[in-house]
């Protein structure tokens, strides 16, 4: 299931098409087209935008005006999509080993270097492919099988929970499965209070057009 194109997704790609402009890939294509090819494999919108941003602040470090992580959290996206896309910047001083271990630390960093990696690892958009480039897909498939290792570890390459916060209208909400006996699975304010906050049910439930799916058939009172 994919999110739809929200106000939020828009914003990512807008700055992403900044970010990029005038970039090329290695196959002399506008660079924009790798990201968005990435974000387009992701099933929901938290992961379409870390996607979509997964350069942005490696690849504007020389400019006049680089994006940060501190210039996104600014703009309005939430503490766990920034972390997510530091974890998939790498840091000065920081060896590809080193920065495949990092990325493998955070499940939507992960989730996105993966789909990153398959993408880049597609040969066919290279007419004539040199020893340089076979050398680098040699690396990828390396770095490729260290995270999928890790997914199948944890048992979850089909996530869709985290316990991070998510963020909406100014207020602060998590995902309450207190009651997994009668899959009751409720929004509550994250203030302390605990009050129910939304509520709703179905096959399948996508909360605050956030890409928070449940497919757990939710039962609530």
């Amino acid at each position: 299931m994919t999110a739809l194109l929200t106000p939020r997704l828009e914003q990512a790609i807008a700055i992403a098409a900044l970010a990029h402009e005038g970039q090329l890939d290695k196959a002399r294509k506008p660079y924009i087209l790798h990201p968005l090819r990435v974000m387009l494999k992701m099933p929901y919108e938290d992961l379409m935008i870390v996607a979509v941003l997964h350069d942005v602040i490696e690849d504007t470090r020389e400019k006049e005006t680089p994006i940060t992580g501190a210039e996104l959290l600014k703009k309005g996206f939430s503490k766990v999509i920034v972390d997510a896309i530091e974890g998939l910047t790498n840091q000065n001083g920081e060896n590809y080993e080193e920065f495949i271990e990092r990325a493998k630390s955070n499940w939507r960093s992960r989730k996105v270097k993966i789909a990153d990696l398959q993408d880049n690892m597609d040969l066919s958009r290279i007419r004539h492919p040199t020893a340089e480039d076979m050398e680098r897909i040699e690396k990828y498939k390396k770095a490729l099988s260290v995270l999928q290792a890790e997914e199948e570890k944890e048992g979850n390459s089909e996530r869709i929970f985290d316990p991070a916060l998510i963020e909406y209208e100014g207020k602060t909400w998590f995902i309450d499965l207190s009651n997994v006996d009668n899959w009751q699975i409720k929004i509550v304010e994250a203030d302390g209070s605990r009050r129910p906050a939304l509520k709703t049910d179905g096959d399948f439930m996508e909360v605050l057009n956030m890409g928070w799916i449940i497919e757990r058939n939710p039962i609530f009172p």
